[in-house]
């Protein structure tokens, strides 16, 4: 009974074998293999498909390729933009004329309280007349506060502390709006606009064609163009997560790299030699090795280790738009000093550029600019967070954050108008200048040596091998300088650099107290080298924590093998623990350090 059992369950499948042989055998095999490798395909890519969305997000994708389909969508799609457009001019109007550049000469400080006074009314005026679920936590925003007699305000002697005066003002009267909520307070959005336009117009982009974020910083600017890139890459070339290839320098910045660990795509570092110069053979091979997997190529203008501006931007930015791929230019740390329109450069599809170093607003704030891809779409696109099936109702956001106030944006559109071009332009002179200044000094300084004339507004040195110091001399005369009231920032490859700002210029005889501590310096380095005393490693970024680096001339071999096999490992663990502890410093982390990873 159970083999009659066993032959009937079986029948239907062994009689569709046989049926399947007996068909095939007129196929030579080559054609049976080749027939196979192409269904596993159309199967995996119909999975792949599947697994975006499920089943009826591959329906609907399916349909799209059919023309009368998508004509309708497109039309239904047009027809909610005209509306959407529609809705925010109307909600924009009530603010008046948008700033769309930064002005030639700063406005009066008196205009932009005026100015302030009318956007925070007009916000008043509009969210009073409704109860709000969430969204404003205090019982407040009833009523507007008059604006002060501007007759009585005693301003500040200087540009700096007017500007000052007018920020406070701006943060008192919009500290409680979220600019995510659009509806409640359109002003977040239409402040936006005007930032990413002066932003925009500042480095030659195009109106009609530049889109953009004001981030809190530039790392959040470099991280949201890459999750932008790889988005792209995903929905338009069908890249999975962690596909995609982000090719630069190996001197840009470390926001890079985090966006890495972030969003899971993959970061190839082009090397450069010491003066921070792209191998460009490399980039070429890693272009052709890396083919269609490669979103984009990322520069800096300039770079942080050695300040010096990517070369030939504009051969790279015309590459990339020659195969479909993005180009990004880091300009975070030189915004308002390096003043090439790289946004009118042809292929580059994004940049970044800080508001809150030599643009003078308040910590922090950035702008990411998209342009358009080589497909037409503008990256913007990519960089937004959309939920429609969220159980909470469609939910989206342009960035990460949940909330967003509007004072960083406030602020960043302030400074700009009250400074205006023609100061940024004398200042960026003088932060040039006194690079340059800063720089002699090193050069003329036995014992050191640049590793290039600075281009902006950062000067990086070292060592000259040729003289006879020991390995870590460079840190050493850091930490020497730091006790003279320099501080500068470390490199991995035994070097400094420092960047030069508006603090540098403004502070009195500064390149002469540079000379004097800089040579007090370099007499303490020789006399510490001819002792034997041990030398630092390279601090960690922003701390004062500083790295294990094997050096077989000041350890035993025992703790140079040691540090050498888990010096990375142990510098890891210790800045993750650094900041444990910064966080919380009483926390119970005895079992945790012990604990082996």
């Amino acid at each position: 009974m159970t083999q009659g059992i066993a032959q009937y369950l079986l029948g239907g499948p062994m009689y569709a074998l046989d049926y399947a042989n007996s068909t095939l055998d007129d196929f030579a095999p080559t054609t049976v293999v080749a027939a196979t490798a192409l269904g596993c395909l159309a199967l995996s890519k119909l999975y792949s498909r599947y697994q975006q969305g499920g089943a009826k997000a591959l329906l609907a994708r399916t349909l799209m390729h059919i023309p009368a389909v998508q004509k309708e969508y497109r039309q239904k799609i047009l027809k909610e933009f005209a509306k959407f457009k529609e809705e925010i001019e109307t909600a924009w109007k009530p603010f008046g004329q948008p700033f769309l550049e930064i002005p030639e000469e700063g406005m009066p400080a008196e205009e932009l309280l005026k100015l302030v006074q009318k956007y925070y009314e007009t916000t008043i005026e509009h969210l009073k007349k409704s109860q709000v679920s969430g969204t404003v936590y205090q019982d407040a925003l009833k009523e507007p506060t008059p604006l002060p007699d501007l007759s009585k305000i005693r301003w500040g002697k200087t540009k700096m502390e007017q500007l000052e005066q007018i920020l406070t003002f701006a943060f008192q009267r919009t500290h409680l709006f979220n600019s995510l909520h659009t509806k409640e307070f359109p002003l977040g959005s239409f402040l936006k606009y005007q930032v990413v336009q002066m932003i925009s117009e500042y480095y030659g982009g195009r109106s009609n064609e530049v889109m953009g974020m004001v981030t809190t910083g530039g790392s959040e600017s470099l991280m949201t163009a890459i999750r932008a890139y790889r988005d792209y890459c995903k929905e338009t070339k069908g890249h999975k997560i962690g596909e995609t290839v982000i090719l630069a320098p190996d001197t840009i910045h470390a926001a890079v790299l985090k966006a890495e660990s972030a969003y899971n795509v993959k970061v190839v570092l082009i090397p450069t030699d010491k003066m921070g110069v792209m191998d460009e053979g490399a980039m070429e091979a890693a272009l052709k090795n890396h083919g269609s997997k490669v979103g984009a190529i990322f520069l800096s203008a300039p770079c942080y280790k050695t300040g010096i501006v990517d070369k030939n931007i504009g051969k790279w930015a015309a590459k990339a738009l020659e195969l479909g791929i993005g180009c990004h230019v880091d300009c975070c740390l030189g915004a308002f000093v390096y003043l090439a329109k790289l946004l009118a450069i042809k292929g580059v599809t994004s940049a970044s550029f800080d508001t809150h170093k030599n643009g003078r607003s308040p910590k922090g704030s950035s702008v990411v600019e998209f342009n358009e891809m080589p497909n037409g779409e503008n990256l913007y696109y990519y960089a937004v967070f959309s939920l429609p099936n969220w159980s909470g109702g469609i939910y989206g956001t342009p960035n990460s954050a949940g909330s967003e106030p509007c004072t960083h944006v406030l602020h960043a559109f302030l400074t700009m108008l009250f400074l205006g071009k023609n100061w940024y332009h004398k200042q960026a002179v003088k932060i040039r200048t006194a690079a340059n200044d800063f720089a002699n000094v090193i050069q003329k300084i036995p014992g050191l040596q640049l590793l290039v004339q600075p281009e902006q507004n950062v000067v990086a040195f070292e060592i000259n091998p040729m003289t006879k110091f020991r390995k870590g001399a460079i840190y050493q005369f850091a930490k020497e300088m730091e006790k003279r009231g320099f501080t500068f920032n470390a490199m991995l490859d035994e070097s400094l650099h420092f960047c030069v700002t508006d603090r540098f210029v403004n502070t009195k005889q500064a390149t002469k107290k540079l000379r004097e501590a800089a040579e007090e310096s370099m007499v303490e380095v020789q006399r510490l080298n001819d002792t034997g005393a041990p030398f630092p490693g390279a601090k960690m970024y922003c701390s004062m924590s500083e790295a294990l680096a094997p050096d077989p001339k000041t350890q035993s071999w025992k703790e140079y093998m040691a540090n050498w096999l888990f010096g990375a490992q142990a510098a890891h663990e210790l800045v993750k623990r650094y900041y444990c502890t910064l966080i919380n410093p009483n926390a119970p982390w005895k079992t945790v350090v012990e604990k082996p990873r």
